[in-house]
This record gives C-alpha cells, structure tokens and sequence, in this order.
C-alpha cells in the first residue's frame, strides 16, 4: 500500500505534533531544575536540577533540528519519509522522563513506575521505531 504525497505529508506532521505533545514538558522540566539551581541545590539534589536543564535543552534542540529537517523536506516539495534510523527525539524524551521520575523520587520518596515504563518504550521506539514502520509498510505491501 502506497500513499499518495498529500497523506505522507499530513502522516509526517502528525507525527511531528505528537512529539511536541511529549516536549511540551520540557518546559516545566527546566523551570524546576533552574528554580533549583537558584535556590542553592547541593549533593544529589545538585545533580538532578543540572539533569533537569541539559536533559530539557538536549530536547529543545532535538525537536527544533526534526522541525528544521521536517519543514526543509516540505520546502524541496518531497515527502517526508520515515527514516529507519535512531529518532533522537524520542530518546532524549524517555531521558526526560527518567529524570521526571528521579526527581518524583527525591520528593516523594515514591517510584513513578508507569513513567519508568513510558521512558523505556520512548526509547525502544526512538531505537526501532523506523524499523517497526519500514517492516509494517514492507508488510503492507505485500
């Protein structure tokens, strides 16, 4: 099954938009880990608000390169294509998520699993992801 441009057009800013519906909490993210930094943070509590920002810069950064790849791909008048490589993106998401879970952790004394979890399939994804799409399209196919 082949797709006209129109719907890979459409398909690959969808994708785009749910990966900024997973970034937005980035910003709260760095805000807490400056807010820390402000306060005068010290030992582990240190750590995560310096993990705090970098993870959440890693992810700024990531997400407008994707926009700028994305957004070049459309200007040349081509479809986006889904790419089988690793999907920084969505690996540095799950590290974000990971460190929403540590800093859970240090206030609650509590472990987010489900975020844990969530942060794990963000990975896997970002890993495999465009191989799991290529072999569903490959699949498809035939």
């Amino acid at each position: 099954m082949t797709l006209d441009p129109t719907t890979a057009r459409r398909r690959a800013t969808v994708r785009l938009l749910q990966k900024a519906q997973h970034a937005v909490p980035a910003f709260v993210l760095v805000g807490h880990g400056i807010a820390a930094l402000r306060e005068g943070a010290h030992g582990w509590h240190l750590a995560l608000a310096i993990a705090e920002v970098a993870v959440s810069a890693a992810v700024f950064v990531a997400f407008a390169r994707a926009i700028r790849d994305h957004r070049a791909q459309l200007k040349k008048g081509g479809v986006p294509h889904v790419h089988t490589g690793i999907d920084w993106v969505d690996i540095l998401l799950g590290a974000m998520l990971f460190t929403e879970a540590w800093a859970k952790y240090m206030e609650t004394a509590h472990l987010a699993r489900p975020t844990i979890v969530l942060g794990i399939v963000m990975i896997v994804f970002g890993l495999f992801g465009g191989k799991f799409i290529a072999w569903k399209q490959a699949r498809s196919n035939n």
